[in-house]
């Protein structure tokens, strides 16, 4: 019967240390109670699991400290994690953004069509600047530009977006219309002959 099961570091002879698991029990040998033990070698695993780790912190690190807005959800839409600049964006807490989802988020397109971009995204596609609209806490309707594609956390699948917000942008290139409208009205209507010469 194993009672002693525990991680410890054996030194070989060579001086390298190996990590090892350890399993102990009492065993009965020509009558005399022995104890045996067998041991694994586990340090590549323990490698690997440092690897994993310094990768998901320099994930987290860089997700947290990026200037662009981005969101992390659930296969059904559901936002569990979302960077400072994405909470600044859109006005929320973390708290409170988590209660949401993207269909709550998303002014743009049903929820049908959200559905079938993740569809598509979840069997290995990418979806890549993607013109939208987002709402915020206060009501206000964001234009943004969004980019997706599936990731890995452990055992799950999840969708990872990058948002640009493209708002002042937009009303720019609308006042730009309007300006352009005016004058060709002007120009039209005018009275008095006029006509546009280039260099």
């Amino acid at each position: 019967k194993v009672n002693t099961l525990l991680e410890t570091k054996h030194r070989t002879k060579t001086g390298e240390i190996k990590d090892v698991l350890v399993a102990g029990s009492r065993v009965v040998l020509d009558g005399m109670e022995c104890w045996c033990s067998t041991f694994v070698d586990i340090t590549e695993r323990n490698k690997a699991d440092v690897r994993i780790r310094e990768s998901e912190e320099y994930f987290r690190v860089t997700f947290e400290q990026s200037a662009a807005s981005a969101l992390i959800m659930e296969r059904d839409g559901r936002i569990v994690a979302c960077n400072r600049a994405g909470l600044k964006l859109l006005g929320y807490s973390l708290d409170e953004i988590k209660r949401i989802s993207v269909f709550e988020l998303d002014a743009s397109f049903s929820r049908e069509e959200i559905e079938a971009r993740f569809e598509v995204l979840l069997e290995g596609g990418s979806l890549s600047l993607i013109e939208t609209k987002h709402r915020t806490k206060g009501g206000e309707i964001k234009n943004v530009l969004v980019s997706a594609s599936k990731i890995q956390v452990s055992d799950r699948e999840l969708v990872f977006a990058s948002i640009v917000d493209v708002t002042d942008r937009k009303n720019a290139e609308l006042r730009l219309r309007e300006s352009e409208e005016r004058f060709r009205i002007l120009f039209e209507r005018s009275p008095i002959g006029a006509m546009i010469i280039s260099e």
